[in-house]
């Protein structure tokens, strides 16, 4: 039960981040949100892998997650520039 509902809160979560991507006001708030809606996916991966006993979400999760981050600071470096 605990995990059917942490399942439908990190989905909903990743929802609004990517909502926030989307109508976002600035360029910072859309790395943000791109930053936050990852990481709540990669933990979504983790959380599958707990669920159906699979290793391969764990790996896709932790590849994901080191994916994101890397694209977070090449956004965050692109931004800088550009300012």
């Amino acid at each position: 039960m605990i995990i059917q509902i942490s399942l439908y809160l990190i989905i909903a979560a990743s929802v609004m981040a990517f909502l926030r991507l989307f109508i976002g006001p600035r360029k910072e708030d859309r790395i943000v949100a791109l930053d936050a809606g990852t990481t709540m996916t990669a933990v979504l991966l983790v959380l599958l892998a707990y669920i159906y006993k699979r290793s391969i979400f764990l790996d896709t999760g932790l590849l994901y997650a080191v994916l994101a981050f890397i694209a977070t600071l090449v956004a965050v470096k692109f931004l800088k520039k550009e300012l």
